[in-house]
């Protein structure tokens, strides 16, 4: 949610209201202004760029990887791509 509140109070909006994972955000409410469409539309092109940086930086920390188990090798965790997996070998099945 504070990725939404932050782009649109920085584009001269109000938001409404928060359902779930949305949000409603208005412009020219109470008072309308000739920049509101633009500031609505301003808005709603950061937002996707900041989604977009959003989405990339959770892909970076949280990736997950697959693992193969056998009693040769046994892969261990994958956390990301700063903490490259490690593999254990000649494990005993």
């Amino acid at each position: 949610h504070t990725l939404l509140q932050e782009t649109v109070d920085a584009h001269a909006g109000t938001v409404a209201k928060f359902m779930g994972d949305g949000m409603m955000a208005t412009w020219g409410i109470p008072e309308v202004t000739e920049d509101d469409a633009r500031h609505a539309v301003a808005a709603g092109i950061a937002l996707q760029a900041r989604f977009e940086e959003f989405a990339a930086d959770v892909e970076r920390r949280y990736r997950s990887y697959k693992g193969i188990l056998d009693k040769n090798a046994k892969a261990a965790r994958w956390v990301s791509k700063e903490h490259p997996p490690f593999v254990n070998h000649h494990v005993d099945a």
